[in-house]
């Protein structure tokens, strides 16, 4: 995700979203749950579609009812603060994210007392393009095949240096950096709790794909929530001329709507509880 900040007489005039994460990278075919195009809109009265027999065990109760939806509030795991490294160059992106995984994999450890194994995933921070076992890319994603984030810092070091000392500017660019981890984080718990395998090859640009990144996005947003002693949102980025600014450059299009983004966002903030981020039992207006 990368964002540019359009900056007039020292604010924030416009800003524009500059590429899109394609969301998980693609494994070896299986069959896939097939969300219902007519699904209902309103929550609670939906019709989940069969599926088709697969490696996952039971790939519809796997996205519907799993485990992951049972386990407590994630609590804080009293990481060190949010590291205020400059995010002007590789080096510089690379250490920040290097900062923030462990304390990631600490907050997802604790599912461990609930039965799920979270162990850290690789880290691959990058410039330019990146071959991957899911292939060659130059935007952040996440890589199931081989349990790897990978971080494309360009997208975070070109409007750092573009806006060179202005702290208002850098301090969303770091935010937007520390969603993006988080959010990759969240399709790692996606593969080890076997969300990934349950929705077969075919989810790239179909509801799936929706479902599968707004939940990503909710995750995401627990951690956030949970540990934000560590990673607390500055409260100017609160203040109402601001609040949109900041939810805008968390916004990928290809994450389904804004107001949907912003909703599943807001669930994982609020609660902190994973299993409130259940984007596979809702009607489609609310994954669109």
């Amino acid at each position: 995700m990368a964002v540019v900040l359009v900056l007039a007489a020292g604010a924030v005039a416009a800003y524009t979203l500059l590429s899109t994460d394609p969301g998980p990278s693609p494994r070896p075919p299986a069959p896939r749950a097939v969300p219902s195009t007519d699904a209902p809109d309103a929550p609670g009265s939906v019709d989940v579609p069969p599926v088709q027999p697969s490696s996952t065990p039971d790939p519809q109760r796997t996205l519907t009812r799993n485990e992951l939806y049972r386990v407590p509030r994630m609590k804080s795991v009293g990481c060190a603060q949010n590291s205020r490294v400059a995010l002007d160059g590789l080096g510089g992106v690379r250490a920040y994210y290097r900062s923030v995984l462990p304390c990631l994999s600490r907050a997802w450890g604790q599912l461990g007392k609930d039965g799920i194994t979270v162990r850290a995933p690789g880290l691959e921070v990058f410039s330019g393009e990146v071959s991957t076992p899911c292939g060659s890319v130059l935007y952040s994603f996440y890589c199931p095949s081989n349990q790897t984030i990978y971080m494309y810092a360009d997208e975070m070091f070109d409007p750092w240096n573009q806006y060179a000392g202005d702290d208002f500017s850098h301090g969303l660019t770091r935010l937007a950096a520390l969603h993006t981890i988080a959010h990759e984080f969240g399709h790692h718990v996606q593969q080890v709790t076997g969300i990934f395998g349950a929705m077969g090859p075919d989810w790239s640009g179909t509801e799936l794909e929706r479902r599968s990144e707004l939940q990503a996005s909710c995750l995401g947003n627990v951690f956030l929530a949970s540990q934000r002693d560590a990673y607390g949102v500055d409260s100017v980025y609160w203040e109402a001329q601001w609040e949109p600014l900041w939810r805008f450059i968390t916004r990928v299009p290809n994450h389904g709507s804004e107001a949907n983004q912003r909703t599943w966002t807001d669930r994982g903030y609020g609660s902190a509880r994973p299993g409130d981020c259940n984007t596979w039992t809702v009607g489609a207006a609310q994954v669109t």
